[in-house]
Protein backbone atom coordinates (compact mmCIF):
# COMPACT_ATOMS: atom_id res chain seq x y z
CA UNK A 1 0.00 0.00 0.00
CA UNK A 2 1.27 3.43 -0.94
CA UNK A 3 0.36 6.98 0.00
CA UNK A 4 -0.39 9.09 -3.07
CA UNK A 5 -0.86 12.83 -3.40
CA UNK A 6 -2.76 14.13 -6.42
CA UNK A 7 -2.34 17.84 -7.23
CA UNK A 8 -4.87 18.86 -9.88
CA UNK A 9 -6.87 22.08 -10.10
CA UNK A 10 -9.72 20.53 -12.11
CA UNK A 11 -11.90 19.44 -9.21
CA UNK A 12 -13.83 16.81 -11.17
CA UNK A 13 -10.69 15.15 -12.50
CA UNK A 14 -8.97 15.39 -9.10
CA UNK A 15 -11.90 13.76 -7.30
CA UNK A 16 -12.13 11.04 -9.94
CA UNK A 17 -8.42 10.26 -9.63
CA UNK A 18 -8.56 10.21 -5.82
CA UNK A 19 -11.54 7.86 -5.70
CA UNK A 20 -10.51 5.54 -8.51
CA UNK A 21 -6.84 5.26 -7.55
CA UNK A 22 -7.94 4.34 -4.05
CA UNK A 23 -10.60 1.86 -5.19
CA UNK A 24 -8.99 -0.04 -8.05
CA UNK A 25 -5.54 -0.56 -6.59
CA UNK A 26 -4.56 -3.82 -4.95
CA UNK A 27 -3.67 -3.46 -2.16
CA UNK A 28 -5.66 -0.25 -1.75
CA UNK A 29 -3.63 2.95 -1.76
CA UNK A 30 -4.30 5.95 0.45
CA UNK A 31 -4.95 8.92 -1.83
CA UNK A 32 -5.23 12.62 -0.96
CA UNK A 33 -6.13 15.32 -3.46
CA UNK A 34 -5.28 19.02 -3.53
CA UNK A 35 -6.30 21.77 -5.92
CA UNK A 36 -3.16 23.89 -5.64
CA UNK A 37 0.50 23.84 -4.70
CA UNK A 38 -0.36 25.93 -1.63
CA UNK A 39 -2.94 23.41 -0.35
CA UNK A 40 -0.52 20.56 -0.96
CA UNK A 41 2.38 22.31 0.80
CA UNK A 42 0.29 22.89 3.94
CA UNK A 43 -0.31 19.15 4.38
CA UNK A 44 2.84 17.67 2.84
CA UNK A 45 4.76 16.86 6.02
CA UNK A 46 1.71 15.29 7.68
CA UNK A 47 1.08 12.95 4.74
CA UNK A 48 4.64 12.01 3.65
CA UNK A 49 3.64 10.46 0.33
CA UNK A 50 5.34 7.72 -1.65
CA UNK A 51 3.92 9.04 -4.91
CA UNK A 52 3.26 12.54 -6.27
CA UNK A 53 0.90 12.83 -9.24
CA UNK A 54 0.77 16.45 -10.35
CA UNK A 55 -0.59 18.52 -13.18
CA UNK A 56 1.81 21.07 -14.67
CA UNK A 57 -0.61 23.97 -14.95
CA UNK A 58 -1.87 24.94 -11.50
CA UNK A 59 -3.24 28.17 -9.98
CA UNK A 60 -0.50 30.68 -9.03
CA UNK A 61 2.21 28.06 -9.59
CA UNK A 62 2.90 24.91 -11.55
CA UNK A 63 3.84 21.29 -11.06
CA UNK A 64 7.42 21.98 -12.12
CA UNK A 65 7.83 24.54 -9.36
CA UNK A 66 6.29 22.13 -6.85
CA UNK A 67 8.75 19.41 -7.87
CA UNK A 68 11.66 21.87 -7.75
CA UNK A 69 10.70 23.10 -4.27
CA UNK A 70 10.28 19.56 -2.91
CA UNK A 71 13.62 18.49 -4.38
CA UNK A 72 15.37 21.54 -2.91
CA UNK A 73 13.96 20.70 0.53
CA UNK A 74 14.89 17.00 0.21
CA UNK A 75 11.25 15.96 0.30
CA UNK A 76 10.66 14.74 -3.26
CA UNK A 77 8.91 11.36 -3.03
CA UNK A 78 10.46 8.35 -4.77
CA UNK A 79 7.79 8.20 -7.50
CA UNK A 80 6.77 11.38 -9.32
CA UNK A 81 4.31 11.44 -12.21
CA UNK A 82 3.76 14.61 -14.21
CA UNK A 83 0.56 15.07 -16.20
CA UNK A 84 1.41 17.19 -19.23
CA UNK A 85 1.39 16.83 -22.99
CA UNK A 86 3.94 19.59 -23.57
CA UNK A 87 7.32 18.11 -24.53
CA UNK A 88 9.29 21.14 -23.31
CA UNK A 89 7.66 20.98 -19.88
CA UNK A 90 8.31 17.25 -19.77
CA UNK A 91 12.00 17.80 -20.53
CA UNK A 92 12.30 20.34 -17.71
CA UNK A 93 10.49 18.01 -15.34
CA UNK A 94 12.77 15.08 -16.21
CA UNK A 95 15.76 17.17 -15.18
CA UNK A 96 14.02 17.72 -11.85
CA UNK A 97 13.51 14.01 -11.19
CA UNK A 98 10.13 13.08 -12.65
CA UNK A 99 9.79 9.28 -12.80
CA UNK A 100 6.99 9.04 -15.37
CA UNK A 101 4.84 11.17 -17.63
CA UNK A 102 1.14 10.92 -18.25
CA UNK A 103 -1.52 13.04 -19.89
CA UNK A 104 -4.72 14.23 -18.25
CA UNK A 105 -6.69 12.23 -20.80
CA UNK A 106 -4.89 8.97 -19.93
CA UNK A 107 -7.00 6.36 -18.22
CA UNK A 108 -6.83 5.90 -14.47
CA UNK A 109 -5.71 2.34 -15.19
CA UNK A 110 -2.70 3.68 -17.14
CA UNK A 111 -1.81 6.06 -14.31
CA UNK A 112 -2.15 3.23 -11.78
CA UNK A 113 0.13 1.10 -13.96
CA UNK A 114 2.78 3.85 -13.81
CA UNK A 115 2.37 4.10 -10.03
CA UNK A 116 2.70 0.34 -9.58
CA UNK A 117 5.74 0.24 -11.88
CA UNK A 118 7.41 2.98 -9.85
CA UNK A 119 6.61 1.25 -6.57
CA UNK A 120 7.94 -2.06 -7.92
CA UNK A 121 11.23 -0.34 -8.77
CA UNK A 122 11.49 0.86 -5.17
CA UNK A 123 11.22 -2.72 -4.00
CA UNK A 124 13.69 -3.84 -6.64
CA UNK A 125 11.02 -5.84 -8.48
CA UNK A 126 11.03 -3.80 -11.68
CA UNK A 127 13.00 -4.81 -14.73
CA UNK A 128 13.71 -1.44 -16.17
CA UNK A 129 16.20 -1.70 -18.98
CA UNK A 130 15.57 1.75 -20.37
CA UNK A 131 18.47 4.15 -20.16
CA UNK A 132 16.85 6.81 -18.02
CA UNK A 133 14.10 4.80 -16.39
CA UNK A 134 11.54 7.39 -17.41
CA UNK A 135 8.52 6.21 -19.36
CA UNK A 136 5.07 7.21 -20.25
CA UNK A 137 3.23 8.74 -23.11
Amino acid sequence: MAVIIVVEDNEGLRNQLVVLLGEISTPPHTVAGFGSVYECAKEWDKIRPDVLLTDWQLPRSNGGQLIKDLKRRGKLPPVVILMSSDKKKRAVAEELGVSFHSKEEDSVEHILQLINEGLARLKGDGNDDTDSGRRGR
